[in-house]
């Protein structure tokens, strides 16, 4: 089931918050490092808030829902940094304050997992599988459906998973060295947040919208605006070390990531049976988990090595381009195929 996980997730998190406030007060630099290992164990949990909303919505509604959930980072965006403003020297200790804050909203969580009543998923499986010896003796199928290496041979799959994977490590490198780049270039700290701050609402805001857009000229279509956003938004940051670039070109990374996440979503849900859905979601999220890793690492580096401009301007678009050029032949074989690019080509 979902709550279980979910109640994990957010202890880590509180665990987290709670060793956090002792680095912070007696400055333990290693202690330091290993909550923010627990803290990172929510983040899988949050980022699957808005598959688990499909248990609650219509097959018609699923791209709205996700992108309803993605939607709900906009008051992360305001609330987040006003929190920690008002909490950081909240107490004698710089920092605990914040870190108080934040044990807080994962007690918080923990009640709100109380009170959802999610779907029992064992009921909810045993009535969609048939019980014909077709299904059950298939080599390829099961009570849980496909081998998983089955589904990941179709181009469905694989084309979801490959967009999700380039929509998060591309905007994972630039999000990260940005802070890098500007302070280098002496801006102060509350400028560096306040671009960050514009990039997150260019990663949010744009979900009151992308599941309509995604209903309205289907999920490909989607993610080649998304990627071409991406790509504006890079050679923006490399134009010029203004800080209207940053700030301009972080918006369009963001909205970027947006059409690429909910649209990548939206097609995945097109790849699995509902009996195979709890293995190919996490297959899904453990290769964009994995994206955002190597991401978050590699831009200090290739930020002190390349340099911001090579980065941005060329790492980036190269990337980018190779992305567009692959997902436009897949839409165009659909488009073929089917006359319609909202349509799926039946794999099965």
């Amino acid at each position: 089931g979902y709550r279980r996980p979910f109640y994990f997730g957010a202890l880590m998190g509180s665990i987290g918050a709670g060793l956090s406030i002792v680095a912070a007060w007696y400055k333990l630099y290693w202690l330091l490092i290993v909550s923010s290992g627990f803290l990172g164990g929510q983040l899988p949990c949050t980022l699957y808030y808005r598959l688990v909303a499909l248990q609650f919505s219509t097959q018609e509604f699923a791209p709205k829902a996700i992108a309803m959930v993605i939607a709900g980072g906009c008051f992360s965006t305001i609330l987040g940094p006003e929190i920690a403003t008002h909490t950081v020297n909240m107490l004698s200790k710089p920092y605990c304050g914040a870190y108080i804050a934040t044990l807080g909203e994962f007690l918080l969580l923990l009640f709100l997992m109380t009170i959802i009543q999610f779907p029992d998923m064992s009921t909810k499986y045993a009535a969609l599988i048939p019980s014909s010896s077709s299904t059950t003796r298939n080599s390829n199928s099961g009570l849980d459906g496909r081998s998983i290496f089955v589904i990941a041979g179709q181009r469905t799959f694989l084309v979801a998973i490959f967009i999700g994977f380039v929509s998060w490590s591309s905007m994972s490198v630039q999000m990260s060295a940005t802070p890098l780049a500007m302070t280098g270039f002496g801006y102060s700290f509350r400028q560096v947040i306040t671009a960050i701050e514009c990039h997150l609402l260019g990663m949010f805001v744009p979900s009151f919208f992308s599941g309509t857009l995604c209903n309205w000229c289907g999920s490909r279509l989607l993610m080649v605006a998304g990627l071409v956003t991406q790509l504006i938004g890079a050679l923006l940051l490399q134009r010029n070390m203004a800080i209207s670039s940053f700030n301009v070109g972080l918006i369009f990374v963001g909205i970027g990531w947006n059409f690429g996440y909910v649209a990548s979503s939206a097609l995945l849900m097109k790849s699995h049976k509902p009996e195979e859905k709890p293995k190919v979601h996490s297959i899904y999220e453990a290769i964009t988990m994995l994206s955002i890793t190597i991401s978050f690492f590699a831009a200090a580096f290739a930020e002190q090595s390349l340099g911001w401009k090579i980065l941005t301007g060329r790492l980036m678009a190269y990337y980018l381009v190779t992305a567009i050029v692959i997902l436009t032949i897949d839409t165009t074989f659909v488009f073929y195929k089917t006359r319609s690019i909202k349509l799926e080509i039946n794999e099965t």
